[in-house]
């Protein structure tokens, strides 16, 4: 049985620019085309699927982990809730708790 191989490093840095330019431009997009910002999130989750490049972490929080929706201001709250952060997507009702670290 054939192991999978990762691309070479030029197709990595290859996919995590792109990746970073399609989050960069979801959030640009938000407030006026949702419908846009998703499928830049859509492309960006695909790339990096595809390549085997993990999303860059200043981006894992800006995107639903259940229905891959761009949280933006309108579907997103944010709590605080026993020494953890809480993400609450308002379109698909799941969240998201990430410990505050001391």
């Amino acid at each position: 049985m054939a192991k999978f191989e990762r691309k070479s490093k030029i197709h990595s840095k290859i996919a995590e620019d792109h990746i970073r330019e399609l989050f960069i431009e979801a959030g640009k997009v938000c407030g006026s085309d949702k419908n846009k910002a998703n499928r830049y999130v859509e492309l960006a989750l695909k790339t990096s699927m595809k390549n085997k490049v993990p999303i860059p972490t200043e981006f894992k929080r800006k995107y639903c982990k259940k229905c891959h929706v761009y949280l933006g201001s309108e579907n997103l709250r944010v709590r605080t809730n026993d020494g953890k952060i809480v993400y609450f997507c308002k379109d698909c009702k799941s969240h998201m708790r990430i410990p505050i670290k001391n």
